[in-house]
């Protein structure tokens, strides 16, 4: 039986976070934190989500300013994005997990994984964007435009509902904050497990910028989904489930 989401607030920071929640938190499993991309939020991971919580509670936050958490006073990059990530694990009271980032979510999540080591037990890049040689957004709206026709047609709600919530200022302003990390030099640093993943449809990220991911980061395990698009774990998200609980070392759940 799949756990069920729940929507959950805390304040810390002077923000008030919104996150879901699946799981139980007596679970025998590390905690899974997933985060989110570019102008969306922890609502794109609710078909995926569930699935991963068999052993372990499974969290999505909605970062400073996207989705239904408080917008900061200032545009955050990608180092701002991740400590503001560690302000809310440590308000959480999760003093270590295991990381899941998405797209731009998987900037931060290495970042994060750099900044606080011992923090982050197992890794997991998803589709992820590498900075500095990633086009910006504007750029990539070709891409963007092709990838939405391969979605599913249930996500664009949630995208177009994000999108306005979080403001298109305020995600081109991220978004120009974010390009310039260079997240190929910070992944080559890490040394705890790691997982990438991609759908083979991609047209967002492309197959050489992964590749390049991998260059830098050569003890990276990596599965290719076969004809999914951009958002992955919405259009396959047995497939992502199935990598990433084998990845854990957990069984996954079927439904």
């Amino acid at each position: 039986m799949l756990s069920a989401l729940t929507d959950r607030w805390i304040t810390c920071g002077g923000l008030r976070y919104h996150y879901r929640v699946a799981g139980a938190a007596g679970g025998d499993g590390m905690p899974l934190v997933l985060v989110h991309g570019l102008g969306v939020s922890g609502a794109y991971w609710g078909r995926v989500q569930p699935l991963l919580a068999a052993r372990r509670p499974v969290y999505a936050v909605d970062l400073p300013g996207f989705g239904r958490t408080t917008h900061p006073n200032t545009v955050l990059d990608v180092v701002g994005q991740a400590q503001a990530l560690e302000g809310w694990l440590a308000a959480m009271g999760l003093p270590q997990v295991h990381l899941l980032g998405h797209s731009a979510g998987g900037q931060v999540a290495v970042a994060f994984a750099d900044a606080y080591p011992g923090r982050v037990a197992r890794l997991v890049l998803i589709a992820s964007t590498i900075g500095r040689g990633s086009p910006k957004l504007l750029p990539h709206l070709p891409g963007l435009l092709h990838d939405l026709l391969r979605e599913g047609p249930s996500l664009l709600p949630i995208l177009i509902a994000d999108g306005l919530r979080a403001g298109p200022r305020h995600i081109l302003r991220t978004d120009a904050a974010i390009t310039g990390d260079d997240t190929l030099a910070t992944v080559a640093r890490l040394t705890i497990p790691l997982l990438v993943i991609r759908g083979t449809r991609d047209t967002i990220v492309s197959d050489a910028e992964t590749q390049q991911l991998l260059r830098a980061a050569p003890h990276a395990s990596y599965v290719a989904i076969p004809c999914a698009p951009h958002v992955v774990q919405w259009s396959d998200p047995h497939a992502v489930a199935t990598a990433v609980a084998a990845f854990l070392g957990d069984e996954p759940t079927c439904v």
